[in-house]
């Protein structure tokens, strides 16, 4: 039996980049730690205030006055990191520091050698001019170097480590071993055919030798269009499937080339060219094959064998109560398999119910687990985003930035793992409120991105849940995830406690009910007070007394709060509405405008506003991190709209400009919509 087994070249070259980008990555955070102890106790942006220094202007080239300018530490290159860490010790003292930014001699010897690696790497002439005994002195070189910066072991390993177990696929290798094989003594017996999609066909197959079942994609080479690309593609499934070992991800066993005349596929398949499971590639694959009496190559992934689809689920739980108790478990093995891939650094691109399985046993058994990572791709350790191909993946369940074309590369699009993060967001919504068609799902997604609307049976009965798919499902990236005090990405974060129901729904509906009688008695003696005691004003006024339909829908919370004891009319926290106010899905609206000033959009200007706009002096910039300034924003306006909405009015907002000195932003506050 021919056992030729997938080999993969090796790149040195390529690994030494990523032994590069993972101590960039340290160089970075020790900075971050720098900026927020700077700017705790100056109140000043580290970057402004290193681009504005008098001493510095001339150290910056153009491209690291572009990174420190917008603000993102992480797009800090070595050499940028380098050079502030390296900056005479009497650019600080002058603002008397509690805390030492100097650096010993062993350290300017360290931070410099890493330089001068980084700047060997960019500019050698190809991959293939590091070999691995220079790979492995410089694997030593870095580990010395950090622990003289303090870095632990661990850290130091992982990094050493992740560069060592890099894949990196040689073109030539591969098609040389193609062309090397003959028919393959084929080992497994088909028992049931799967499904099939663009690359091949998945059989439920039996090993002739120990008798295991397994699951075994088949993966034809293509004679015309993708050639050596879609094998390469392949194979870096198979390369990043291998590492992953985890509950809620289906394993991988092995992967292995083929080469198989069209008659003994065939009847691996047990398919003929009418058969519903052939697609037009394999069905096209066949006829060439027959026609130029060539044998058909490719490759070969076993994994484990697994269940019935989520999709499946989905649809049977509609009908099946039994099956929609597993509701919450399905989303915890969801989200536990999606942050441990991120973990690995591998962005799946292609979450969809289709790709998520039962395990194998009875129906719908539990635990789920992710596969199909075909359209999967593994980020660089430096960034959280990278340029990647556009338009990938299942229209339905594709994140915005998906399609957003790259800057300088049409074809490109740059998205990282909240990609992923948005799918999930999706595919929970429809686990607790599925729908019946594909046409009824794309409109109940598109009611959640654009209108920030789950759902009645969500809304009503997972408060919890609807607040985490509105964030998961964000058109921003960057506000789907949270992030910790050194602007790193945090995983994914869902309990049991997200999926409990409200209490008793019909009780909650009688409440306003009852409610609207009361405003409506507090609505009329209000009206007469007010024209009582203001009859010579209030008629140039907007009417600011609460409505029977503005008090219905404000919060419960905001309803029965009681006055305090210098509660007057007009008091913004209770009994005053203005003429309209923005809702949920207009705040974005308000957010643009504000982001859309540069002059506003800083923290200071920012935790002014929210000052002005809440009678309050407890925003403070520290609050508004430059770095995630978008999020802290949104969550702000949003935390305005559930506790006091009034303030989201126009009058209210128009004034809290003014205030601030933005007459130019007052005057487009009318253009936003308000209810």
């Amino acid at each position: 039996m021919n056992t030729d087994s997938l080999d993969i070249g090796e790149t040195f070259g390529v690994k030494q980049d990523s032994l590069v980008s993972g101590y960039t990555k340290i160089l970075q955070d020790i900075i971050k730690d720098r900026r927020i102890r700077w700017e705790n106790f100056t109140q000043q942006s580290f970057a402004r205030f290193l681009l504005a220094h008098p001493k510095l202007k001339k150290n910056w080239n153009k491209d690291e006055t572009r990174m420190m300018d917008g603000n993102n530490y992480d797009e800090w290159d070595t050499t940028l990191c380098a050079k502030v860490l390296l900056l005479p010790h009497t650019i600080w003292t002058q603002y008397q520091l509690p805390f030492p930014f100097k650096v010993t001699q062993d350290e300017i010897t360290a931070i410099e050698d890493l330089r001068n690696l980084r700047n060997n790497t960019k500019h050698r002439v190809s991959e293939d001019d590091i070999t691995e005994r220079e790979f492995e002195k410089n694997c030593r070189l870095v580990s010395s170097r950090l622990q003289i910066l303090g870095v632990s072991t661990v850290e130091i390993s992982k990094i050493i480590e992740e560069a060592k177990v890099l894949a990196v696929v040689d073109k030539n290798k591969v098609t040389n071993h193609i062309n090397k094989l003959k028919e393959t003594d084929w080992k497994f017996k088909t028992l049931k055919v799967l499904g099939s999609g663009s690359f091949g066909i998945v059989i439920h197959a039996q090993d002739d030798i120990d008798e295991s079942n397994s699951a075994v994609k088949l993966i034809p080479n293509r004679e015309h269009g993708l050639k050596l690309e879609e094998n390469e593609t392949v194979i870096k499934e198979a390369k990043l499937w291998v590492d992953l070992n985890h509950d809620n991800v289906v394993k991988y066993k092995t992967a292995s080339f083929f080469a198989l005349w069209p008659a003994t596929l065939k009847k691996i398949l047990h398919l003929d060219q009418t058969s519903t499971h052939l697609t037009d590639f394999m069905r096209a694959c066949f006829q060439r094959s027959d026609e130029t009496k060539k044998i058909i190559k490719g490759l070969y992934i076993q994994t484990e064998l697994c269940g019935s689809t989520l999709r499946k689920w989905l649809h049977m739980s509609q009908t099946n109560q039994d099956y929609s108790d597993l509701a919450p478990e399905i989303c915890l093995g969801l989200v536990s398999g999606v942050n441990y891939i991120h973990q690995n650094r591998i962005v799946h691109r292609d979450l969809r119910p289709e790709n998520i399985y039962f395990s194998i046993g009875r129906d719908f058994m539990l635990p789920i687990k992710i596969g199909d990572f075909g359209l999967s791709t593994r980020l660089l350790v430096e960034h959280d985003a990278s340029t990647l191909s556009k338009d990938v993946g299942n229209p339905l369940y594709r994140a915005p930035e998906m399609s957003e074309s790259h800057e300088t590369k049409s074809d490109k699009a740059k998205y990282g793992s909240a990609v992923d993060v948005y799918s999930v967001g999706l595919i929970i919504s429809e686990i607790f409120d599925p729908e019946v068609s594909i046409q009824a799902t794309r409109m109940k997604f598109n009611k959640i991105i654009y209108k920030l609307d789950t759902g009645r049976k969500i809304k009503r009965n997972f408060p919890r849940l609807d607040e985490i798919i509105l964030k998961f499902t964000s058109e921003e990236s960057d506000e789907r995830q949270d992030r910790d005090e050194y602007g790193k990405t945090m995983p994914m974060s869902i309990c049991m406690e997200d999926f409990q129901k409200s209490e008793s729904p019909r009780r909650m509906q009688e409440i306003p009910r009852a409610a609207t009688t009361f405003a409506t008695n507090l609505h009329e003696s209000t009206r007469r007070m007010e024209s009582l005691r203001f009859s010579s004003s209030f008629q140039d006024e907007s009417d600011d007394v609460v409505s029977p339909v503005q008090f219905h829908s404000a919060p419960l919370r905001t309803r029965f709060e009681t006055p305090s004891p210098n509660f007057v009319l007009g008091d913004p926290g209770y009994g005053t509405m203005d003429s309209g106010h923005l809702q949920k899905d207009n705040i974005v609206h308000l957010r643009k405008l504000l982001q859309g000033n540069k002059q506003m959009w800083t923290d200071g200007k920012i935790a002014r506003f929210f000052n002005c706009l809440e009678n309050t002096t407890r925003h403070l910039p520290k609050d508004f991190d430059p770095n995630s300034l978008r999020t802290c924003v949104n969550r702000n306006l949003y935390r305005i709209l559930e506790r006091n909405p009034n303030l989201l009015s126009k009058v209210k907002l128009k004034d809290a400009l003014n205030q601030c000195g933005f007459l130019n932003l007052s005057d487009k506050v009318d253009t936003l919509p308000f209810s």
